[in-house]
């Protein structure tokens, strides 16, 4: 003790050697970290160490305020972990959640886009309406899409070009291109 009381750098490490096995033991049965156990012990030895040792009158005060101070930060460690986990879990679902209601919102989207662009559809006028289904949802050639309805290529353009003019001024330019594809999906 006087040797503490000193502060010599032999007297701590005798305290260490003799303290430091324990700690480490105590520490890793709370913590069940080997690693967070053995810094626990070092710091808990630092501190003592820092700590004016003349405040201390006996090996087992010493040996209490140690364990003591070992005893804190292992429960302190615990308490972050665990705070940590929830954090970690707490992410985790929300941005799970928050990734599916993204994506049932762009469901939601392009369905309702899908129907919209099928009321849309239906207003064109007949011919011009055919033409559309045939070569933008079937995907028909135009000069087969002439043959068929019996109109000339010109025409097939002519009708396509104002079927698009309408939807454009409903839909962007990459909306009619993704509801083009969920169309054509939709009717194989």
């Amino acid at each position: 003790m006087s040797g503490l009381k000193q502060k010599e750098p032999k007297a701590f490490n005798l305290l260490f050697d003799l303290l430091y096995p324990q700690l480490q033991f105590f520490t890793e049965q709370i913590t069940k970290d080997p690693t967070e156990a053995e810094d626990i012990a070092i710091q808990a030895l630092v501190k003592f160490w820092e700590k004016d040792p003349a405040d201390f009158d006996s090996f087992l005060q010493v040996r209490k305020f140690i364990f003591t101070i070992a005893r804190n930060a292992a429960f302190d460690f615990l308490k972050k972990a665990k705070v940590q986990q929830t954090y970690i879990k707490d992410i985790a679902y929300s941005s799970t959640t928050i990734e599916e209601k993204q994506e049932d919102q762009a469901f939601y989207k392009l369905e309702m886009m899908r129907k919209v662009l099928q009321d849309q559809v239906e207003k064109l006028p007949g011919q011009c309406r055919e033409v559309f289904r045939l070569v933008f949802i079937e995907k028909i050639p135009r000069p087969e899409v002439a043959q068929r309805l019996n109109i000339s290529p010109g025409t097939v353009n002519v009708h396509c070009a104002q079927a698009l003019k309408k939807l454009r001024k409903i839909f962007a330019e990459k909306e009619l291109v993704v509801l083009y594809l969920l169309a054509a999906l939709s009717n194989n």
